[in-house]
């Protein structure tokens, strides 16, 4: 049986995540971000940033080339936010850079990270 692939529209409206967290990585370049999550989407802020922190810190990812670490900060100055939305939210705010998300894939823009939900669960 195929995962739920979760609702397909929410609120449109994000919660920020009110955590913060320590620093992922050993790279001189600190990029502080955000966790927003839509209304309707069925998943927590909190959870999700914490997920979020926890895959930044893998030694695969980002941080592998020594360059950056990040930082979860639940409010203030910070350099980008991971959203995740429901496929019908990332299709309108993807789409407001001229991209096609199809209801399936996430993008970014500017300094938004918009995952679709579909990708998340």
């Amino acid at each position: 049986k195929a995962p739920d692939p979760g609702p397909k529209s929410g609120t449109g409206i994000f919660t920020t995540a009110s955590a913060s967290g320590g620093l992922v990585g050993h790279g001189a370049t600190v990029r502080r971000y955000t966790v927003q999550v839509e209304g309707g989407s069925g998943i927590s802020a909190t959870e999700a940033a914490r997920e979020i922190e926890r895959v930044l810190a893998d030694p695969r990812g980002w941080t592998a080339d020594g360059r950056d670490s990040f930082q979860l900060v639940g409010s203030g100055p910070h350099d980008f936010d991971v959203k995740i939305a429901t496929p019908d939210t990332v299709d309108k705010l993807c789409g407001q850079a001229g991209l096609d998300t199809h209801g399936e894939v996430n993008c970014d823009v500017g300094s938004q990270v918009i995952v679709n939900l579909k990708r998340w669960l």
